[in-house]
């Protein structure tokens, strides 16, 4: 599976070069794990990363989450 999406500021603009890693959280609570490889934004904010599911994952509800992390900013 793939998981594709833009990251914006809080203005609308694309914001290039964050990381994206997706993370598998069980429904109801519990530790969650990461999957794939994270992605970076290009220049439009675009990213897309594939999310393959372990196959000793227990069967259940799971919850796919998204965490972004903002590139370093410019030097000044």
């Amino acid at each position: 599976q793939r998981l594709s999406g833009t990251c914006v500021d809080d203005r609308g603009g694309a914001v290039e070069g964050a990381l994206v890693q997706a993370y598998l959280d069980p429904v109801g609570g519990g530790a969650g794990a990461t999957v794939g490889v994270p992605a970076t934004t290009d220049a439009s904010g675009r990213f897309s990363l594939a999310v393959p599911v372990p196959p000793a994952t227990p069967l259940g509800r799971y919850r796919i989450r998204l965490e972004v992390t903002a590139p370093d900013p410019p030097p000044p």
